[in-house]
């Protein structure tokens, strides 16, 4: 390769750099203009949230539908957005955007996500599914890159898919990073976000952090659309820019648009801010952490009988939440251990009600102040080995709530001490295999 065109290179890596530098100006720019129309259109990205957090429920049909619905009007919103822009810039209608082609190939790229993280990480399916899942997803991480910027063409009125697929690699081949770029900043803002809101209410008891939280969790995408936006305006090649009837005066009339956004909008748009938020998000996430495993569930326990058998503890418990009506209460933590900690069973094989085949270890009915409760935990000990056990206590999470005095029960019924905070003046009955009470 000769100096000139080493230099020549140089100087379009250099042309590239400074396009993508123009691009967070472009976006902080059109989206400072776009302010006060946002009002509105961010209602559309935020809605299933919204009703997600109303309904209460933990159904997967519900989350299923509720995240169809997010992704829809995910589509909606963004389509708004670009085809606003483009018919600023435009200066002649050469030709009319299609929002079935562009809705068509949206809904595509989220399915083939969608479907492979559903069956590899979500579902019970066989582990060979499992696997081909990771590599579909692996697939569809690549695709998503190389086509990233396939709405621009679509909305700007191209018919042909496979010319609006080469225009959107060609853009994403001049940055492979562009993607990124387009993503990391606003990844970053929203968990910075959702982290705050979440901090006051760990395990989601209190409805309204669960509803600020669902509040900015559109941020991500808002934030995304407009780099996206504004990153296809700046490396769209100029044959594509005049197909599409653009401004001619491209340089200066985005340069103008550049200037319209204040610079802190600016600054939070690049990447180095998206670092910056994410490292803090993580600190701030394992603050989270901490507070959520020691945090005690929210209802008053009350434990109405024991049933021991080999290999197995079955307690029933009566549960009392007048307040928080059993939000954010999953039966799955309850574990067995010591008075330090040291666990025996780390979760309940069962927690049901009256049947035994309706698990509600994952998914609790909220609405109700009072229920009773069945907690089945499996201890790899015989019958007499559990009844011996006299450091055993009921754990919630890494929150010690009750006492199982196991041997002083061994003779028959008594008052067992409750800890602090919870009920007091139950009753413990230890039952045989059968239920049969044992004598006094």
């Amino acid at each position: 390769m000769t100096t000139e065109e080493l230099n020549n290179a140089g100087k379009h890596l250099e042309e590239i750099r400074n396009r993508t530098l123009e691009g967070y100006r472009l976006a902080a720019g059109i989206l400072y203009l776009d302010r006060h129309r946002l009002l509105l259109l961010y209602l559309l990205i935020i809605i299933p949230a919204l009703v997600g957090v109303w309904l209460g429920s933990s159904d997967p049909s519900v989350f299923m539908y509720l995240t169809l619905a997010e992704r829809v009007l995910q589509l909606i919103f963004f389509y708004l957005v670009t085809d606003y822009w483009i018919s600023q810039l435009r200066k002649h209608s050469v030709r009319e955007g299609s929002f079935i082609s562009f809705f068509i190939t949206g809904m595509a790229f989220w399915l083939i996500f969608a479907v492979p993280a559903g069956l590899g990480f979500f579902l019970n399916v066989p582990q060979l599914v499992k696997f081909l899942s990771v590599l579909g997803l692996i697939a569809a991480i690549y695709l998503g890159f190389k086509y990233f910027f396939y709405f621009f063409p679509l909305i700007a009125g191209e018919r042909n898919w496979r010319i609006a697929f080469r225009i959107a690699q060609d853009i994403v081949q001049q940055d492979w990073l562009l993607p990124v770029k387009a993503q990391l900043a606003p990844f970053g803002f929203m968990s910075l976000a959702v982290i705050i809101t979440t901090l006051p209410s760990p395990d989601g008891r209190e409805v309204f952090f669960d509803y600020l939280s669902a509040i900015v969790s559109g941020v991500s995408w808002l934030l995304s659309s407009y780099l996206s936006l504004a990153f296809a305006m700046e490396h769209l090649s100029e044959k594509s820019w005049r197909d599409y009837g653009l401004d001619p005066y491209r340089r200066g009339r985005l340069a103008t648009l550049s200037v319209q956004g204040p610079d802190w909008l600016t600054s939070i748009l690049r990447p180095r801010a998206g670092l910056l938020m994410l490292g803090f998000s993580v600190i701030l996430f394992n603050i989270h952490q901490v507070i959520w495993r020691s945090t005690p569930p929210t209802p008053e326990i009350t434990v109405q009988s024991i049933e021991v058998s080999d290999k197995k503890i079955t307690l029933h418990l009566h549960l009392r939440d007048e307040r928080h009506h059993f939000r954010g209460f999953r039966p799955i933590n309850f574990n067995l251990a010591g008075k330090s900690g040291k666990v025996i069973s780390n979760y309940p094989e069962a927690a049901y009600f009256d049947s035994r085949e309706e698990d509600y270890r994952f998914i609790f009915p909220q609405g109700d102040t009072e229920v009773t409760l069945t907690l089945e935990f499996k201890l790899d000990r015989s019958r007499d080995d559990i009844l011996s056990l006299e450091d055993l206590y009921l754990w919630y999470r890494r929150a010690r709530l009750l006492h199982l005095d196991l041997p002083a029960l061994e003779g028959g019924s008594r008052s067992s001490p409750v800890e602090e905070g919870f009920q007091e003046g139950k009753k413990q009955k230890v039952r045989n295999k059968k239920g049969k009470k044992k004598g006094k």
